[in-house]
């Protein structure tokens, strides 16, 4: 999947809940995302895989990992392992870094992407054969009539319009060998700023070869957890309303600082997900 906006992972989560997919989702991320305010709990919670992006000890986390998770896993149960193989979130000085290597190599340069990091995906393609069928090569974008794709503006209650463009490769057809998988991936990406372009143009995919599809919502999780509020939330609340109103000042100046504390952990939470106040990982000319 392209990296390229602050919430394109949410659309990604988003398209796998609809899809019934996202109890068996997996993702691969930095290391200081766990420490993340509420979202690194769960991505912890939900078996992220966690690279601090050095490769003599990431392959062995990522390995240990991965074959952790795929021994947790019946065979016949479904599980699927989202992964960004550009390594780092778009920028316009990452990818004037990433193209440096580009030319350094003899490969074409992009407009819409940073090159991919091949030895994560050959490593990928390596431990998950004969467990994964299929690979899913998804291109994110989000049209201008929208508000800006930032956590902020969902947690305001403003309208992100997304679209994905979404092609699937047999794991058959993708070779296994280091430089095969290799070339494999960046001819992928050649293909996927050819895509972008056509939308950074048109502001949809629509019409590059392919109707448009919509994914019908699903209702079951929010089912659940309108069940649960109803169940527990409710009589939790007036538990607190009765608790604050007979309770001691101290008791509620506590109760003030544990608000103040969570309000810090949200906006927290918030600015790590920024594009502007991302990592600087990608912005020198360093080889995979």
């Amino acid at each position: 999947m392209n990296h390229k906006y602050d919430i394109d992972w949410l659309v990604a989560w988003m398209a796998c809940q609809r899809l019934g997919m996202l109890k068996g989702s997996k993702i691969v991320a930095k290391q200081p995302h766990k420490y993340i305010p509420i979202l690194g709990w769960c991505f912890v919670c939900t078996e992220t895989i966690f690279v601090r992006r050095v490769w003599e000890s990431d392959r062995q986390t990522f390995l240990k990992d991965l074959q952790k998770i795929l021994a947790n896993y019946p065979k016949n149960h479904f599980f699927n392992l989202m992964l960004s193989c550009e390594g780092t979130r778009f920028t316009e000085k990452k990818r004037l870094a990433s193209m440096k290597i580009a030319r350094e190599k003899g490969l074409p340069e992009l407009k819409h992407h940073l090159l991919p990091r091949t030895k994560g995906f050959t490593l990928l393609i390596q431990g998950t054969e004969n467990r994964i069928q299929s690979l899913y090569d998804i291109t994110v974008g989000f049209r201008k009539t929208g508000a800006k794709p930032t956590l902020r503006s969902i947690l305001k209650g403003r309208s992100c319009q997304a679209e994905m463009f979404i092609r699937r490769f047999p794991m058959s057809e993708i070779p296994t060998d280091a430089e095969g998988s290799s070339n494999w991936i960046h001819q992928l990406y050649r293909e996927k700023d050819q895509i972008f372009d056509y939308f950074a143009q048109h502001d949809t995919f629509e019409g590059n070869g392919l109707p448009r599809t919509k994914i019908p919502c699903n209702y079951y999780d929010l089912l659940i957890e309108l069940g649960w509020i109803i169940i527990i939330g409710i009589p939790s609340i007036i538990y607190l309303f009765q608790f604050l109103w007979t309770s001691s000042f101290f008791a509620q100046l506590i109760f003030v600082i544990i608000i103040c504390i969570a309000t810090i952990g949200v906006r927290k939470m918030i600015a790590v997900t920024e594009t502007e106040r991302g990592s600087h990982y990608g912005e020198t000319s360093k080889e995979d």
